[in-house]
């Protein structure tokens, strides 16, 4: 459930409303992720970059989009230490502020390191998953929009509530692209599945579910995919 919000007025929501159709002319998640980084860029104002992170199988974390290179840089880091601001609005609070990294003592490795690569203040906003959409880890939530900033105290109330505005269009976005990403995926497999128990209904002289079996039989001891186990006997990559 998206956190609650102000109600934008005037100018604000015109271009919020202006927002979110941009959001909806993008197709692919990367590109919607980009999108999504700009035009939050643009509604928190000058001073500050954005990437869009998202959380994966695993628990692993991806920033997909960014303004600039250097939050790639700041994202690895706190996906290899596990910890920074962005790490904890993905598992932990919803809104996480690091105010100033040069006095920071919440996670004082990380705010060293991101000092001495020119970030001076940073924020948080956990992006969430909608009732219907298909997540990577089964109902957590969908990943970050992080803020970056060269001045510390970047982040006030007034930045937190344009964030938050930009948050739940982005959202709800993205669990729509992410959705119709594993319907497409799902069609694929099913397709590739067809097309290995008709090679192996051919080679073998199996019936459609005594293929099917030994696709199954060949996941089980391989410890592969299903569909993994399918696209090899389709292009001949395995010794049957």
């Amino acid at each position: 459930m998206v956190g609650m919000t102000q109600t934008p007025t005037g100018d604000l929501a015109a271009r919020l409303a202006a927002i979110t159709h941009r959001f909806r002319a993008s197709e692919e998640v990367e590109d919607l992720a980009a999108e999504i980084c700009r035009a939050a860029r643009e509604l928190v104002g000058e001073g500050c970059e954005v990437a869009v992170t998202l959380l994966r199988a695993g628990g692993r974390i991806d920033t997909v989009a960014a303004t600039v290179p250097v939050c790639f840089e700041v994202d690895r880091f706190q996906e290899q230490y596990g910890e920074g601001p962005c790490v904890s609005a993905v598992r932990e609070a919803p809104v996480t502020h690091l105010p100033d990294t040069a006095t920071d003592t919440t996670w004082p490795r990380f705010s060293r390191w991101a000092a001495d690569h020119g970030v001076a203040s940073m924020m948080g906003v956990r992006l969430h998953t909608f009732e219907g959409a298909v997540d990577e880890v089964g109902g957590a939530g969908l990943g970050a929009l992080n803020f970056y900033a060269d001045a510390p105290h970047r982040f006030d109330d007034d930045a937190e509530h344009r964030a938050r505005l930009v948050e739940a269009p982005a959202s709800l976005a993205l669990s729509h692209r992410q959705h119709i990403s594993h319907l497409h995926r799902a069609l694929d497999s099913r397709d590739l599945i067809g097309q290995a128990k008709g090679v192996l209904m051919e080679r073998t002289g199996a019936g459609p579910e005594g293929a099917f079996e030994l696709l199954r039989q060949r996941s089980r001891t391989t410890n592969v995919r299903l569909a993994e186990v399918a696209r090899e006997v389709v292009t001949g990559d395995t010794g049957d």
